[in-house]
């Protein structure tokens, strides 16, 4: 069995609350790192996609309005 460092653990411990769930600010103060941007560079790929179509969920939220008929183009002619 290979040896195992204090980094592995700590490795293991910010993915398996990543995992579970974790908010990404408590991971940041857990691991000490200096700002949530070193930590989303660090573990950003264990976090689940959590995308969950919120552009589609917009329409949900938005009322339904009729479109409106298209407008024509009207020439304006200026006289100089």
């Amino acid at each position: 069995m290979r040896r195992i460092r204090f980094h592995d653990l700590r490795h293991t411990f910010i993915s398996l609350s990543i995992e579970q769930g974790a908010h990404p600010k408590y991971i940041q103060e857990q691991a000490g790192h200096s700002s949530i941007q070193v930590t989303m560079d660090t573990y950003g790929h264990l976090f689940p996609n959590r995308d969950g179509g919120w552009t589609d969920k917009l329409d949900d939220v938005m009322p339904e309005r009729e479109t409106a008929p298209p407008r024509t183009l009207q020439r304006c002619w200026y006289r100089s």
